[in-house]
């Protein structure tokens, strides 16, 4: 048995099927949600280097697979991103059809999964770049269902995402001209740039995330979701990936200074212009932006606990996102999804409106909620380098937080005196296990944090 078959082969041929089904939808919802569950409970059960004890013989599991001379490694310091990636992808395609999300979500969005995790273990790490792009390519008739108009907002993705490749591909020549020739400091820094151009392309970094509201608002916002988080978990895994191969990189004086300055403006802008908007959509675009600056921010501490603060926050950003988007969806099924024509909603469907504030409050950082522990702990180090950095990032935080007010008011401001509950059994049923969720990692993130730190197992020159 080989991981990387069993992680990204199987999930490709499982694509395959699917998409050949597609026409049986229930069929589709039913075999990619077993499927995902299935490939996370082997990430979490099957050791790394050990063979696999079936009761009547032992089974080995290599972790490495070669073809046509790439190599692709999934160790075992890569079992817990893959069992967080493919349950969350479980969860995530189970809403797929409370979403009502087009019939390609399922086997489209299960190759993009299987070809970033293969982006992630391809060695050169050159290849990286190029699987990123094709799960990108993938991703588009997800955003964009044939025989419905392209969209500007999913137009700006593709070529934002298409940017990132060149960059990524020369820093890498230039990487491997600095390991040559770690003297040249020209060379050093023009590797830095590009790079640095390379993932700020890939991430929406400031200043290059106006695509992001537009793909959100224009677009199924839970599908949109989907391919927006996916593709950054993975690409902030790849950055870890070039910190933990790279000593110059490492050691690079002006990068943890940046971090921590274009961090600070996406959490301060993305804050800012969501308590302005009106369309939820764009909100939840920008509530994504504020969770890629703390990551920047916790990226920017330069320290181990800084790190387990990074891979800390991705559990938590999942569940909360999902909420989030889940709920839109299903409230933009009765109205328009906007302040004003939200109006009244609590009243109709209390369940969706109450996950609704519940993930917009998680992703603000409220007490009790799933991101609030990390958050804390991530401004309690900040302040340590200086106030400022506290200081700002609040006022982002508190800017969401003001958005959610105003949107609580909006959906209790009704005539109505009567109750109703208009959400379906199996909406009720996704919405109240994310509620559930939210609450759980944020009353007791010893019970998750543990495992998810288990992620930087696989770079151990991250200090």
């Amino acid at each position: 048995m080989n991981a990387p078959l069993i992680w990204i082969g199987l999930p490709l041929l499982i694509a395959a099927i699917l998409f050949f089904l597609r026409g049986r939808p229930n069929l589709v919802w039913i075999i990619a949600v077993l499927s995902n569950a299935f490939l996370a409970l082997l990430a979490f059960s099957i050791p790394s280097g050990r063979p696999v004890n079936l009761g009547f013989m032992l089974l080995p599991v290599d972790d490495s697979f070669v073809i046509l001379g790439r190599r692709f490694i999934l160790g075992g310091g890569d079992r817990p991103f893959l069992g967080l990636i493919f349950a969350f992808g479980a969860f995530w395609f189970g809403g797929g059809k409370v979403a009502r999300a087009n019939r390609y979500f399922a086997p489209l969005g299960m190759a993009v999964m299987a070809l970033l995790v293969a982006a992630l273990a391809v060695e050169p790490f050159l290849y990286a770049a190029l699987l990123v792009e094709m799960a990108v390519l993938v991703s588009i008739p997800l955003l964009s269902p044939p025989g419905q108009p392209v969209r500007p907002g999913v137009l700006r993705f593709l070529i934002f995402q298409t940017l990132a490749m060149p960059f990524i591909l020369i820093a890498g020549w230039a990487a491997g001209a600095v390991e040559t020739n770690p003297a040249d400091e020209r060379l050093l820094q023009q590797a830095v740039v590009l790079l640095a151009l390379g993932f700020a392309f890939w991430l929406a970094v400031f200043p290059f995330y106006n695509w992001m509201p537009l793909l959100v608002s224009q677009t199924n916002p839970f599908v949109a979701s989907f391919i927006v988080l996916v593709l950054n978990t993975l690409v902030f895994l790849l950055a870890l990936d070039f910190l933990n191969a790279f000593a110059w990189l490492r050691e690079f004086e002006l990068l943890y200074p940046a971090l921590r300055l274009v961090g600070t403006i996406m959490v301060v802008t993305g804050g800012v212009w969501a308590v302005f908007q009106q369309d939820l959509a764009r909100v939840l675009a920008y509530s994504i932006i504020v969770e890629n600056g703390f990551s920047l921010l916790a990226l920017s501490l330069d320290s181990r606990t800084g790190f387990e603060i990074f891979v800390s926050l991705f559990l938590a950003r999942l569940i909360s996102v999902a909420l989030f988007s889940l709920s839109l969806t299903v409230l933009s099924e009765k109205a328009t999804p906007d302040l004003r024509g939200l109006q009244g909603i609590m009243q109709r469907m209390p369940l969706a409106s109450v996950a609704l504030l519940m993930g917009l409050f998680g992703i603000a950082g409220l007490p009790l909620f799933a991101v609030f522990p990390m958050r804390l702990f991530l401004l309690e180090n900040l302040a340590q380098i200086s106030i400022a950095y506290v200081v700002w990032p609040s006022i982002g935080m508190v800017c969401l937080i003001a958005f959610g007010l105003r949107l609580l008011a909006s959906f209790v401001r009704s005539d109505e005196k009567l109750w109703k509950f208009e959400e379906s059994w199996i909406q009720s049923f996704f919405l109240t296990g994310g509620i559930l969720l939210v609450l759980v990692i944020g009353t007791f993130p010893r019970w998750f944090l543990p495992g998810i730190q288990k992620l930087l197992e696989g770079f151990s020159q991250l200090k």
